[in-house]
């Protein structure tokens, strides 16, 4: 009967040892529940920054693509005024050079012209010697037509 005491006392003794050691146990699983649920909190709120910096750039992504668009527009934009700009000074170098064409034909034509006046001069002269006009009375008639033709 000692024996069976003493056995029971010692069952007794393991019984409230793993009783304590149980009792840990539980402690120890209750800390880690709590630690999880931490864990949990944490991760959903690393998970919403995470979603709210994808929701940025997103945006920002947008944005980006507006402003490559408006840079793409701008730079047709910008091609095509050099376009339009380098057509107009093709334009207005052709024009110039038509121009100092021009020019040289006046003056050309003006020097033909300058070279003719006193052989005109003396053409009409014998003229007016052989129909015996007088140079009085032709010098005359020649300042009334060029006065007429001011006029008209």
């Amino acid at each position: 009967l000692d024996e069976l005491r003493g056995e029971v006392q010692r069952r007794d003794q393991e019984i409230l040892g793993m009783a304590a050691k149980m009792k840990t146990l539980e402690e120890q699983h209750q800390d880690y529940q709590r630690h999880i649920a931490v864990l949990k909190e944490s991760l959903c709120a690393k998970e919403e920054h995470y979603n709210m910096l994808q929701a940025d750039v997103e945006e920002m992504r947008q944005r980006l693509e507006e402003k490559n668009r408006l840079i793409e527009k701008k730079t047709q934009a910008v091609l095509q005024a050099q376009q339009e700009r380098n057509r107009f000074n093709t334009e207005l170098t052709e024009l110039k050079d038509h121009m100092d064409i021009k020019d040289r034909k006046i003056n050309v034509l003006q020097r033909k012209v300058s070279l003719n006046i006193p052989e005109v001069c003396f053409f009409f002269m014998k003229i007016i010697l052989s129909l015996g006009i007088s140079t009085r009375r032709f010098h005359k008639t020649v300042i009334n037509s060029h006065h007429h033709l001011k006029f008209c």
